[in-house]
C-alpha cells in the first residue's frame, strides 16, 4: 500500500495561530497527526505527500514539514511533491503508484479518481465539504474526521 498523504488542513492546521520556530512561524499540525505519522514511520509505510501550493511557498512548507520533524525523520525528502494546481495532484499520485490518497478537498479527490488510485478518503473535521459530495463523481469514497477513523479505513484496504 503506497499512501498519499495532503498537508493543509489534513497534517496541519490551517486555523490555529501559528508557533514560533527558529526565528519562523510554523503552523500546528493537527491533533494525532504527528503520531499517525509515526505509526507509519514505525511500520515502514510507504508514504508520499502530495499538495498543491501557491507559487513561491516551497521553502515555507519545507521549512514547516522539517520543523516539526516529519522530513526527514518519517518521510523521504524525495517523497514529498507539489503542484500549483489541485487537478494535478491524480497524475501526480499516479505516478508516485499511491493507492490511497487523503484530502480534504473534493475536486483533488476526483482528480485523484480520474486518474485510477482505488482508494480515497476526504479528512474533513466539518460538514462543509461533505455537504458538496453529491456534486462529484467519486465512488468508494469514505470519509475520515479525526486520525481514528482513517486507521480504520487503512485497516479495510
Amino acid at each position: 500500500m503506497v499512501i498519499g498523504l495532503d498537508l493543509g488542513d489534513v497534517l496541519f492546521d490551517r486555523v490555529s495561530p501559528k508557533i514560533e520556530f527558529k526565528g519562523s512561524e510554523l503552523r500546528q499540525l493537527h491533533e494525532g497527526s504527528l503520531e499517525f505519522l509515526q505509526e507509519l514511520a514505525f511500520l515502514k509505510s510507504d508514504v508520499k505527500i502530495i499538495s498543491r501550493i501557491d507559487h513561491g511557498d516551497e521553502c515555507r512548507v519545507c521549512m514547516n514539514l522539517f520543523g516539526h520533524g516529519i522530513v526527514p525523520e518519517l518521510i523521504r525528502p524525495e517523497n514529498v511533491r507539489f503542484c500549483y494546481k489541485r487537478i494535478d495532484k491524480g497524475p501526480i499520485a499516479l505516478d508516485e503508484k499511491v493507492t490511497i490518497h487523503i484530502d480534504d478537498r473534493l475536486e483533488c479527490l476526483q482528480s485523484i479518481h480520474n486518474c485510477g488510485i482505488p482508494h480515497k478518503v476526504l479528512f474533513t473535521m466539518s460538514n462543509d465539504e461533505s455537504e458538496q459530495i453529491p456534486n462529484y463523481d467519486i465512488p468508494g469514497l469514505k470519509i475520515a474526521r479525526n486520525w481514528n477513523d482513517v486507521r480504520k479505513i487503512l485497516q479495510e484496504v
